[in-house]
């Protein structure tokens, strides 16, 4: 089971970086970053560290606000 959180859309609006939160044997989680271009399939996986909590796209305004 995963959970995706820290979605951030890129300012052209054709890009989308995400985290994807697993939980790991030991009772933790772990986080890695995934990149995904809209026109394109499957997401790239950035990292792999398994310790990462989001991003942001440098210069870009947020889409909408919580």
């Amino acid at each position: 089971e995963a959970v995706i959180s820290h979605i951030r859309w890129s300012p052209s609006g054709e890009r989308i970086v995400f985290t994807v939160g697993t939980f790991a044997p030991n009772g933790g989680v772990i986080q890695d970053l995934y990149l995904w271009d809209v026109n394109d399939q499957p997401a790239m996986k950035l990292t792999t560290t398994g310790a990462n909590f989001g991003a942001e796209w440098r210069g870009s305004q947020p889409r909408w606000r919580g």
